[in-house]
């Protein structure tokens, strides 16, 4: 499952990210696009300053001109004006047509292209497989061209450095900024982490309010108050229940009882054999009835689900008093109980609730066993637990039967003894609440059905 703050600041960072990588191609687009204005911008101011110059120099004054062509070498096809004053790093490079010589200025500048219909600014030097970025200029009065260029690859690099060097402290504030976004993600959250400290530390009957004191901000308060509705109105429903359960039972067990009373008034009145057999019928549906009544309640009471208080509980003597109320169930069916509990064994839990667990165990094996085969309980403890099995021959259980039981209301289909479907529902809640388990087997060959319940020890 995905944290929601892991997810907030996840979904922040990568927003800040690609926010921060749009922003640095953008500045690259504008920064070369000034770049290359700033270019086209001096190479003009330098073309119309070297004009001047040369009109000055050249064309002006003979004595300059003999001079300054005294210094020209030949390169090739091209004569090249070596002068150190041109070979300055970052100085454009200059090329000069006059009439059909082309004179090079500087140790630096390659043999650009002559001029022609097309002066475009743009153009690739095959010799050196360069870009260059070139300006031509027509002087009339002198008759002669001139272009200046500069290599476009180098200021382009030139600019993605410059780049570096702006967006480099970016790149360490990045690391600060989404630790900042995870500690600012974390503290506002604390509101839901508090709300769900709360809830976790809530059992099943505190249904009260929900406080804090801490300050909610403004988009979570509603789930604070909605909350709190939720949870008033499932106190209200809670109580409802428990009132009508309660009073259903009551208003149940007083009408059964007399009912009861009433057949077996009558069965005592009347000889009829017949009609003695249908008052027996009845009483059995009377207290079939009447001990689902009792399983109702008693599962009624279970549902809050409450820590009980921990107290030390010697095990044997729960299944000794548990046993003594069977005595007369063990009897009419010729059930032979055997017990094979230690003394020293003991159990942490409520003596209530655990007395009504092993009732409904020991209920169980008697109703669900053969007649005339026997019962064993038997303890095994460990280091920190206690496990109870109780175990009795019984009829052959399905594997859908036995899948199912521990369903509320749920009985086998062929099953005849009166029961509720309730028994092994009740004990495997209260042995939740004891923090304990309750598995139920069947072994096939040896028929044998086994109720497995494991406490922690004392």
């Amino acid at each position: 499952m995905v944290s929601l703050k892991h997810r907030l600041v996840t979904m922040v960072v990568g927003m800040v990210f690609v926010g921060w990588l749009i922003t640095a191609v953008l500045t690259y687009i504008y920064a070369t696009t000034t770049m290359v204005k700033q270019i086209d911008f001096q190479l003009e101011a330098f073309v119309s300053l070297t004009h001047n110059v040369m009109s000055s120099l050249y064309f002006g004054n003979s004595e300059s001109r003999l001079e300054l062509e005294s210094r020209l070498i030949r390169d090739g096809d091209l004569l090249r004006f070596n002068d150190a004053e041109l070979n300055v790093e970052g100085m454009p490079a200059m090329n000069l047509w006059l009439g059909d010589q082309q004179i090079a200025l500087g140790a630096k500048s390659p043999k650009f292209p002559p001029p022609g219909d097309d002066l475009s600014i743009f153009k690739r030097i095959e010799s050196d497989d360069s870009i260059w970025r070139i300006i031509y200029s027509y002087n009339k009065t002198n008759k002669a061209w001139i272009a200046a260029g500069v290599n476009i690859e180098k200021a382009e690099m030139t600019a993605l450095k410059l780049l570096w060097d702006l967006i480099l402290p970016v790149i360490f504030i990045l690391p600060l900024t989404a630790f900042g976004i995870y500690f600012g993600t974390h503290r506002g959250l604390k509101p839901l982490r508090t709300l769900a400290a709360q809830i976790s530390e809530r059992s099943a009957k505190s249904l009260g309010p929900i406080t804090t004191e801490i300050t909610v901000h403004r988009e979570i308060e509603p789930l604070f108050e909605e909350l709190n509705r939720l949870l008033g109105r499932v106190n209200e429903s809670l109580e409802s229940e428990k009132r009508f359960t309660a009073n259903a039972a009551h208003e149940l067990q007083t009408p059964l009882a007399a009912i009861r009373s009433e057949v077996q008034l009558t069965l005592r009145q009347q000889p009829d054999a017949t009609i003695a057999d249908s008052l027996h019928r009845i009483v059995e549906r009377v207290d079939r009835a009447s001990h689902s009544v009792r399983q109702l309640l008693t599962l009624a009471r279970l549902d809050p689900d409450q820590s009980p208080p921990p107290a030390p509980l010697q095990l044997a003597m729960l299944i000794q008093e548990a046993s003594n109320e069977f005595s007369s169930a063990l009897n009419d069916r010729k059930l032979a109980l055997r017990l094979d509990i230690n003394e020293n064994v003991f159990i942490q839990g409520h003596n209530e609730s655990l007395m009504i667990l092993i009732r409904n165990l020991l209920s169980n094996a008697c109703r669900y066993a053969n007649e005339s085969s026997s019962i064993v309980i038997k303890a095994i403890q460990s280091d920190n637990t206690v496990t109870l099995r109780i175990t009795n021959e019984s009829a052959s259980l399905n594997e859908q039967d036995m899948d199912r039981l521990g369903e509320r209301f749920y009985r086998p289909s062929d099953n005849r003894q009166p029961g509720a479907g309730l028994g092994l529902s009740i004990a495997s809640r209260i042995a939740q609440r004891h923090h304990g388990e309750l598995n139920t087997t069947y072994d096939e060959k040896l028929g044998r059905f086994t109720a497995s319940l494991t406490l922690p020890s004392s």
